[in-house]
């Protein structure tokens, strides 16, 4: 009998785990942890407060929103609904202990729109910090409220009382947001890519991002 190759044993595989999946559904949360031990550090999820968008967050019912500890792109058009969709999530977190950061690069803030999706605008768990400058400032901003917030994280699970309560960090938006500088260039003279290259130099920055996904 010819022994199968890795690929061939992978290509099987899948199509196992395919042929399951259709037959009897994508496993719950809960089925797919049965017998494993359970790192302290594995994510909750904040609902969005749409229901078939929780469910395909994660492929199940019983556990439904985005994952903490993670970072979530909103895009869409103009008065799409993207700012409502993040204020709920910071809502949500709010909800269960937690606080939610506002980074507004826009300045189009609106007290009332925040009320109709259950966030407090004078609660005491919501902060809304007025971004007027580049790029480059709100990175720093962003860099400083992970740096007090993975301080804590340290200094609670130090002293043996878990994690704190979820954080939500909310930009709105990215595109209103451009390198210092870029106003006063021609439009020949634009750098292509800059602004990619700063957030993924943010990304990536060491000091931050490992307890982030923590």
């Amino acid at each position: 009998m010819k022994n199968k190759t890795k690929a061939e044993k992978l290509k099987d595989k899948d199509r196992k785990d395919r042929e399951k999946i259709a037959k009897n559904g994508i496993p719950s949360l809960e089925q797919r942890l049965k017998g494993k031990t359970v790192s302290p550090h594995v994510p909750f999820h904040l609902p969005t407060g749409i229901h078939l968008l929780d469910v395909a967050c994660t492929g199940s019912r019983e556990v439904r929103g985005i994952p903490s500890g993670r970072i979530t792109l909103l895009q869409g058009p103009t008065e799409s609904g993207k700012s409502e969709i993040a204020y709920y999530i910071g809502a949500s977190a709010i909800e269960q202990g937690g606080q939610c950061v506002l980074i507004d690069s826009e300045i189009r803030f609106n007290a009332s729109l925040t009320s109709k999706v259950g966030l407090d605008p004078d609660g005491a768990g919501f902060f809304r910090i007025v971004c007027q400058g580049g790029l480059e400032e709100a990175i720093n901003t962003l860099q400083e409220v992970i740096k007090d917030r993975c301080d804590l994280h340290d200094q609670m699970m130090k002293a043996g009382e878990g994690a704190p309560p979820p954080l939500v960090l909310i930009v709105d938006s990215i595109a209103s947001l451009g390198p210092d500088g870029e106003a006063a260039l021609d439009a020949g003279e634009v750098r292509p890519l800059l602004m990619a290259r700063l957030w993924a130099k943010f990304l990536r920055s060491p000091r931050y991002y490992p307890r982030i996904v923590d």
